[in-house]
């Protein structure tokens, strides 16, 4: 496997990859699945596999966190995603000229994750419900995540119909 540390220069490949990207802080059950849809790809369509990562977690960079908590470390993950037999760990280096080039408001960004966390908990939790025959409570799991997604998005809305009024 070759490890490519981005800066800020641009790489180019000679063949086309198979790309999963996240911070894959500890390749847990649902970051193998990812993977392995990468590989699932990559195999279909004669391409390479490739992971990119970020260093530091763009979440601390950015302010959103305090502090980052590995699961495993990134000489942990490399080692991994090559007994995986990933041909490509891409790892980019997040720092605050990168996160300037983004031009996005730190708050918007965390309501954004805020709202997949969310998503991914209510959908996760209204699956085991389903699935111990208690589909009732599912969709009432369902329902409340909505209505809190719903209230986690109304500053964003705001900031969009703001900026359509502007242009008007």
């Amino acid at each position: 496997m070759k490890v490519i540390h981005l800066g800020n220069r641009p790489v180019s490949f000679e063949e086309p990859l198979s790309l999963a990207v996240g911070y894959f802080d500890g390749l847990h059950k649902g970051h193998l699945q990812l993977i392995d849809e990468v590989k699932k790809q990559a195999r279909d369509k004669g391409l390479k596999t490739a992971v990119l990562s970020f260093d530091p977690n763009p979440l601390v960079t950015l302010g959103i966190i305090l502090e980052e908590r590995l699961i495993t470390s990134l000489k942990d993950r490399e080692e991994i995603l090559e007994e995986l037999g990933i041909d490509y760990f891409l790892i980019l280096d997040f720092n605050k000229e990168i996160a300037n080039k983004a031009n996005i408001d730190t708050v918007y960004i965390g309501i954004v994750l805020k709202i997949l966390a969310i998503a991914y908990i209510t959908s996760f939790c209204s699956e085991i419900c389903k699935d111990s025959g208690a589909g009732s409570i599912g969709t009432k799991v369902e329902f409340a995540g909505k209505i809190m997604i719903l209230g986690l998005a109304i500053p964003i809305l705001m900031a969009v119909l703001n900026s359509i009024l502007q242009i008007l």
